[in-house]
């Protein structure tokens, strides 16, 4: 959090943003810290301070793609998505998940995924680039912007996200069909 902060532009708007980042991974961090079963890990007030942080990392990322573009990315890939999940899977090897704990990480994994595509979405339409080409989050620049095709790193994170259910999915013995 503090090479975001030390990075940052001096702009008024963005250290704004980023004080509010700070204050939501500080808030995200404790209740991680304390989450005992896979229910306080997915807490209703905690999916809104990672769909906050979420919203934050995307401000961050189009308004400064070059300096804070690739952070926020990253930081919006560990906090919102990978942290929980990897909770919820130290939580299942001390205590097995039942049904209900199983159908949350599943819940949580899914809206992962769907939380990617629409980021890609909206980056492609706020950096005027068409739905035929792809985009690097950390390479989007407004100005500038080629035609060529480039990775898109959410659509990786998507995958790995997809392939996390994939696993839950199997893992879990009560599934139905």
């Amino acid at each position: 959090m503090k090479s975001i902060l030390k990075n940052s532009s001096d702009s008024d708007g963005g250290k704004r943003i980023l004080s509010s980042v700070a204050e939501v991974v500080r808030r995200l961090d404790e209740g991680l810290r304390h989450a005992k079963t896979v229910q306080e890990v997915l807490t209703p007030a905690n999916n809104g301070l990672r769909l906050r942080l979420r919203e934050l990392c995307e401000q961050m990322i189009v308004s400064d793609p070059e300096d804070s573009g690739r952070k926020a990315e990253d930081l919006l890939w560990r906090k919102v998505h990978y942290e929980p999940y990897s909770r919820a899977k130290q939580i299942g090897q001390t205590f097995p998940l039942g049904q209900y704990e199983t159908g949350l990480l599943i819940c949580h994994l899914l809206a992962g995924i769907g939380s990617y595509q629409q980021l890609t979405l909206n980056l492609e339409t706020q950096l005027g680039v068409g739905g035929s080409h792809r985009v690097d989050l950390a390479l989007c620049q407004p100005q500038g912007m080629t035609r060529e095709t480039v990775t898109v790193r959410a659509s990786d994170c998507s995958g790995q996200v997809s392939a996390w259910g994939q696993a839950a999915l199997a893992a879990d013995p009560h599934q139905h069909r």
